[in-house]
């Protein structure tokens, strides 16, 4: 089955945007990145219809040029966006390997190499790439500071003292500072958005905060984050470990799209993730070199779309039984499983 075509952003709408409204977030440049803002920035003709997420019942549905899709992705590794002729070569390599869509990081060093003085050249070059090789681009912006803990204020009063408080008081306003970014966009351009986190190790409760890149949406603090950063869509996981299936449900809910921007490259999951739990994207990280890994279990998602967005989802939004959910479910997984490979999670 063909992808669906490329879309448009109208990046320079958007830039023009940031350079004039979110003149106060701008500062130097900053050691620590972190919090990806992701602008769903898919590219390319103007008449096309903006990508949505469209709420069908149970399930979230991304919408492209009027039709649900499914992400089958990668992201390149974090300094790869900066290289467009590593790009160039990158990018027509994992369209070969059944890739739909990339996200690639944009960094405000770049952007931004002076303070005052912006430069998009290098935003320009991706999307013109990604045009060129019909593939959906994900823009996922570097830009805000992390690990730290509560110094000074009256969150005690209401949370206590101790590692909860200073968490809580890190996610709210992390979520506070990332809601502005976002609204600020969507005012421009009115993409869907995601924050991604890293997740750290023990989970659910991985010690004291700063001790790891605390603050952002990770299990213990999601609801704050849906409190204080409405104006973005997904909170998403980074998923590594032997807990991908627990971390999965912890973040696949109602008011929650499962998307993942970040895992292992590894063939098995994303067939159980988009059949198990409706997911809207699968993403391995650093695809630069591993698209291969992903060629033959991408080639098969994209013969079942049809069933994946033409049946299940539509079935689930209608209230029929889980079993017949689960029945089709298993149709899915036997496919892969008869590609004599083996779902290892």
């Amino acid at each position: 089955m063909n992808s669906p075509g490329p879309l448009t952003v109208m990046v320079p709408d958007f830039i023009e945007y940031i350079k004039n409204e979110l003149k106060p977030f701008t500062m130097k440049r900053l050691k620590i990145l972190i919090l990806f803002v992701a602008f769903i920035a898919f590219t390319v003709s103007s008449s096309s219809q903006i990508p949505q997420l469209k709420n069908n019942g149970k399930t979230t549905q991304l919408i492209v040029h009027g039709k649900p899709f499914l992400m089958l992705a990668g992201e390149a590794n974090n300094s790869s966006g900066s290289n467009i002729a590593h790009m160039e070569k990158t990018t027509k390599d994992l369209r070969e390997s059944n890739l739909n869509s990339l996200l690639v990081s944009v960094s405000w060093e770049i952007v931004e190499p002076q303070e005052g003085i912006f430069d998009f050249s290098s935003v320009d070059e991706l999307i013109r790439v990604a045009r060129e090789n019909d593939m959906k681009l994900c823009l996922l912006w570097f830009a805000s500071w992390k690990n730290g803990s509560k110094t000074k204020g009256t969150w005690s009063e209401v949370f206590g003292q101790g590692d909860d408080a200073d968490l809580f008081f890190m996610a709210w306003q992390y979520s506070r500072y990332v809601n502005t970014i976002a609204e600020a966009g969507k005012k421009a351009y009115n993409l869907p958005m995601f924050v991604n986190c890293w997740m750290p190790q023990p989970r659910p409760k991985p010690g004291k905060p700063g001790n790891y890149p605390s603050g952002g949406p990770i299990v213990s603090v999601l609801d704050v984050w849906k409190a204080g950063a409405p104006s973005v869509d997904i909170l998403a996981p980074d998923i590594y470990g032997a807990d991908f299936k627990d971390q999965v449900n912890n973040f696949h809910r109602a008011d929650n799209p499962l998307f993942i921007p970040e895992t292992s490259t590894t063939e098995g999951p994303a067939s159980w993730a988009f059949a198990e739990h409706d997911a809207i994207c699968f993403s391995p990280f650093g695809i630069d070199n591993r698209g291969s890994v992903m060629a033959r279990e991408y080639a098969l998602l994209n013969q079942l779309m049809p069933v994946i967005y033409g049946v299940i989802i539509p079935l689930m939004a209608s209230g029929h039984t889980v079993r017949t959910h689960q029945n089709l479910q298993y149709f899915i997984l036997k496919c892969w499983f008869m590609t004599d490979s083996f779902i290892s999670i």
